[in-house]
């Protein structure tokens, strides 16, 4: 599919935004920096802004107001959000809804480390686990991990609902 190539670009997409709202790019972390060799996003603009606050969340706004405006039929909405994405981290309302020990007393298990069958990216020799440095680390990290999931997709899911009563 080369709907999004250079020069098929400007023929698909009609409006681009770059306002994301998060650090983005080739390199939204330097080496060495908390991002760089983590799934968390420990210390960011994200972890502690307001919900309405994301570009996520103002795509959302923007997609209602065009939708309301009456654009000429047939048409595509794509609206693309950050989603369930590495790093993880949630605006302060979202951010403890899950906690790695709800987690735990949910009876939520790990999935096992460096099995057999997996695809290479997934080996500590050579694989994620190894260049973010996540081979050594505890299990409890990646219960912190886990709940910082949920509570991303938890963030996502509002959105998606606050688009829904939008539009309604």
């Amino acid at each position: 599919n080369d709907a999004f190539s250079p020069n098929a670009f400007n023929l698909s997409v009609t409006n681009w935004t770059n306002d994301h709202g998060y650090p983005s790019g080739d390199n939204a972390f330097r080496y060495g920096e908390d991002g760089y060799f983590s799934f968390l996003y420990t210390g960011s603009d994200t972890s502690g802004m307001d919900c309405n606050a994301s570009g996520d969340y103002r795509a959302a706004e923007e997609a209602v107001r065009w939708l309301h405006s009456a654009p000429p039929e047939p048409f595509v909405l794509f609206l693309n959000g950050r989603g369930a994405h590495p790093p993880y981290g949630a605006p302060r309302e979202f951010r403890n809804k899950f906690t790695s020990e709800s987690v735990k007393e949910a009876g939520i298990r790990l999935r096992p480390r460096n099995l057999d069958g997996k695809p290479p990216y997934h080996r500590n020799d050579n694989g994620i686990p190894h260049y973010r440095n996540l081979t050594d680390l505890p299990d409890d990290f990646f219960y912190e991990i886990h709940a910082s999931y949920l509570n991303m997709i938890s963030y996502t899911d509002w959105i998606f609902g606050e688009l829904l009563k939008g539009i309604d």
